[in-house]
């Protein structure tokens, strides 16, 4: 920073030294509670999600998951699936993310594959926009809930809720494991 920077600037400078590892160790243990959060969802559940994808999965098959979008964060578990690709998997998550200048959370739930050669017959199945709870991108398989800051004392509620729905949709297809090739 030169001498000639602005007094705000110079006070964002003394200020971003004396908190930057406070606001950092913050989102750590941010972040960890949420995964807990996933861990704890995905895992009262992972009977019902192995029944309806038809696959082998344990507790010890969720992975941390750490996203930087570029309008905000993913963070949560996974369960990483290799015939969906180096990324592929299924995902739990929180998505945090600015929209309009404004905050915006998420309770996720989405299957991701590296590109569209995989799995090819499961997406046409899912119907869908971005504005609706499941929709369908060339890569993704996305069930969700919104919900507003207040509320975020009920992510794992909402997250329950997306893994409803995405039970629902996997199972009504026959499961995740006949379409992996």
């Amino acid at each position: 920073m030169t001498d000639n920077g602005s007094d705000t600037e110079r006070e964002f400078f003394v200020t971003g030294a004396k908190t930057y590892l406070d606001v950092d160790d913050a989102m750590a243990e941010f972040r960890r509670v949420v995964r807990e959060e996933c861990t704890s969802v995905a895992s009262q559940r992972m009977e019902e999600i192995k029944q309806a994808c038809q696959m082998d999965w344990t507790r010890n098959s969720l992975k941390d998951y750490f996203w930087r979008a570029p309008n905000g964060f993913h963070f949560g578990k996974k369960i990483p699936v290799k015939e969906l690709g180096t990324a592929g998997g299924l995902y739990f998550c929180l998505a945090l993310l600015r929209e309009d200048d404004r905050p915006n959370l998420e309770a996720v739930v989405y299957l991701f594959r590296d590109g569209a050669s995989r799995a090819v017959e499961l997406w046409p199945r899912l119907a869908g926009t971005p504005s609706e709870p499941a929709y369908r991108s060339n890569n993704n398989l996305t069930f969700t809930q919104r919900f507003s800051q207040d509320r975020i004392l009920e992510f794992k509620e909402h997250l329950n809720k997306t893994v409803d729905d995405f039970i629902a949709f996997i199972s009504s297809a026959g499961g995740l494991r006949r379409f992996l090739k």
